[in-house]
């Protein structure tokens, strides 16, 4: 009994007295949800459009929607997998639709299905249907709105936070255009190598040159291009003819864009593009520079003078806001952003564009835009 009664005391000093450093048990870490997995992203945009042709008396002015959403699904072992609807379907080019057709319902495709695998920031590597992951400067001679099919390789994006130690990047793509069973498939490859030097906090000068291959263009008849390339008369289907493209369109393109931000996010960024066709012998060129202010992330301002002549890009890629996304034009583009909150946002789009070479008809377009955005 006097053990029993010493050993109790010392037993319910234990059960009382608080743990040391040594003794805390650290809790399990908790679990994330299939929720926290998941990441969508959206946006609803209504649109004033009016546009003035020198040679149209009448002009046109139209009420436009878009509607986009994705979802980004993160998956075991670095994968992830993304999937994307939108409005508009008749041009790969545009999500806009026209409030017009009797109150008819739009229709929505399917703008996104891809899979990536990024095991290192510095790494990844996807395929099926997502926006380019080239650098690109300006939209001028690739719609942002295009979704190619394909697959993508990227080297020490300049985009990420995290790169390796040097400043050389590398990206490469290889996009299905068009296939078809009676003849050669058209395909595009790009292969892009870029510098990106740090001047310092979101200061940085960025260099790319980039090789484009358009296989099998040359000859062939694709829908949904502006008709603007130059085209040759063939014999078709039926006794009918068509026409064909008299060029390819394999390119050297360069880049350089400079951003300079101070404390607060006040900055102002140049950017440039020169893109020549190897393969047309004239009329094969793009100009291309501009600049943007910035005050903080509330209110942006951009100018933009561009050149594109008649054969320098294929014309089913070109901006399609831009002379209706025709070559053989140059002019001006002033483009303001006003973000009201983390979710609104104010926008002015105007463009003066005319011919180069072609019959003279200048072009004066505006678009208003109120977007709602889901980050």
């Amino acid at each position: 009994m006097n053990k029993l009664s010493r050993v109790i005391p010392f037993m319910f000093a234990l059960a009382v007295a608080k743990p040391t450093h040594a003794q805390t048990i650290t809790p399990p870490p908790v679990k994330s949800t299939w929720t926290d997995r998941l990441h969508p992203t959206g946006r609803l945009r209504l649109r004033y459009q009016g546009e003035e042709l020198a040679n149209d008396q009448e002009g046109r002015h139209r009420l436009r929607f878009l509607a986009q959403g994705g979802l980004t699904i993160d998956l075991p072992e670095n994968f992830s997998a993304g999937f994307g609807l939108a409005t508009g379907r008749e041009d790969p080019r545009s999500n806009n639709v026209t409030m017009t057709d009797v109150f008819r319902s739009p229709e929505i495709g399917l703008t996104e299905t891809y899979l990536a695998y990024q095991p290192t920031p510095w790494f990844s590597l996807g395929a099926g249907k997502r926006a380019s992951q080239l650098w690109v400067v300006n939209d001028a001679t690739w719609d942002h709105d295009l979704r190619p099919t394909g697959a993508y390789l990227r080297l020490n994006n300049p985009g990420e936070k995290a790169k390796l130690g040097f400043p050389l990047f590398f990206n490469q793509s290889a996009y299905v255009i068009n296939e078809d069973k009676a003849k050669a498939d058209q395909w595009l490859t790009q292969s892009q190598l870029g510098l990106h030097i740090n001047l310092g906090t979101d200061c940085y000068l960025r260099l790319a040159s980039e090789f484009n291959y358009y296989h099998r263009l040359a000859g062939s008849f694709l829908p949904y291009s502006s008709l603007s390339n130059s085209r040759t008369e063939v014999p078709g289907e039926k006794d009918e003819k068509i026409k064909v493209y008299s060029y390819g369109f394999n390119s050297l393109n360069f880049l350089g864009g400079l951003n300079l931000t101070e404390s607060g996010g006040i900055g102002i960024s140049l950017f440039g593009q020169y893109l020549r066709n190897l393969q047309a012998a004239s009329e094969n060129q793009v100009y291309l520079g501009g600049l943007t202010l910035r005050f903080g992330k509330i209110f942006s301002l951009s100018y933009v003078e561009s050149r594109l002549e008649k054969d320098a890009v294929w014309d089913g890629q070109t901006d399609s806001d831009r002379y209706g996304g025709k070559t053989d034009t140059q002019g001006e583009e002033v483009v303001v952003r006003y973000r009201l909150n983390q979710n609104f946002e104010f926008g002015l789009d105007f463009y003066r564009q005319n011919t180069i070479k072609g019959e003279k008809n200048k072009q004066i377009l505006g678009q208003f835009d109120l977007s709602v955005i889901l980050p």
